[in-house]
């Protein structure tokens, strides 16, 4: 999926620059939102990938599924942040001036009015507390040596 985050910024970024409707930040901030959510949906199914609950996966295969997500989130907002900065070269083009706490905050945080943000240790089949810690924890600031032990 890595590979296709370049294309698909540029493609909001072209709806964003083209599109009569998507003229307004709130516009804009609503398609990323729902981009960020998608991803978040595959990163939990791809989590959840043949085990009921994340921790029931091996030890490597866990650290490697949680790599993958943070890298996700890593290249998205990298990507994000690129088109951003080549819009601004050009102060003529409409700017990708949007809330990036909007758009990445279910990525980067898992605490929220409603529980469900990200894919964090408080999800239900990912359950910090059966490895000893709290719930509601984001998977990439897990210490290593949670995940290590």
């Amino acid at each position: 999926m890595l590979e296709h985050i370049p294309s698909l910024m540029n493609g909001i970024k072209m709806i964003h620059v083209v599109s009569q409707y998507y003229t307004t930040s709130e516009r804009m901030s609503s398609l990323l939102l729902k981009v960020t959510n998608q991803m978040i949906s595959t990163c939990r199914s791809y989590l959840l990938q043949g085990v009921r609950r994340v921790w029931e996966h091996s030890r490597p295969v866990l650290l490697q599924q949680i790599s993958d997500y943070c890298n996700l989130n890593a290249a998205y907002q990298r990507s994000f942040h690129s088109v951003r900065d080549k819009l601004r070269g050009n102060p003529e083009n409409r700017q990708f001036d949007f809330s990036e706490n909007y758009i990445f905050g279910k990525f980067d945080s898992p605490s929220g009015e409603d529980g469900r943000h990200g894919v964090h240790a408080g999800e239900p089949g990912c359950s910090a507390e059966h490895e000893g810690g709290g719930r509601g924890e984001d998977l990439c600031s897990l210490p290593d040596h949670r995940l290590h032990n």
